[in-house]
């Protein structure tokens, strides 16, 4: 099975938010913009979580991939997920750190 995966970007390419789908490309990054907007600024901030890049500088991406199931499919995103997730708490504890 062929996957679509949208990704929101700042410049630093740090990931915002993503969309996983059996789709036309085109349409996994309208959905996700559209996601985008209904989310900030009720639960998303305007501007990235990792290096403060503002909402203006976000990018749209969408690549491909191959997995056997939707449920395969969701476990390697899901694990990119929680690696993603991991950096960014090293990247705030390291800030942290650095006020002291």
């Amino acid at each position: 099975m062929t996957f679509q995966l949208a990704q929101c970007l700042c410049p630093a390419r740090h990931c915002i938010l993503a969309a996983l789908g059996e789709c036309d490309p085109n349409d996994a990054i309208a959905e996700l913009k559209a996601a985008i907007e209904r989310a900030v600024p009720q639960t998303l901030n305007p501007w990235c979580g990792i290096c403060r890049a503002p909402r203006s500088s976000w990018s749209f991406e969408c690549g491909s991939f191959e997995a056997a199931s939707v449920e395969d499919a969701l476990l390697r995103v899901k694990v990119e997920e929680i690696r993603n997730l991991q950096t960014a708490e090293a990247f705030k504890a390291e800030q942290k750190a650095s006020r002291n």
